[in-house]
């Protein structure tokens, strides 16, 4: 129980920094739009 909370904190944690530092690299896929396309 434990063991496996501290260790998906520690992949969200790892997750959490990859995504940061690559950010600007999906940057030109608009998020916001998805919403309006599935309507």
């Amino acid at each position: 129980g434990r063991g496996l909370t501290v260790r998906q904190g520690e992949v969200f944690l790892i997750y959490a920094r990859f995504h940061r530092a690559n950010r600007h690299k999906m940057l030109p896929i608009p998020v916001c739009t998805i919403p309006k396309d599935l309507k």
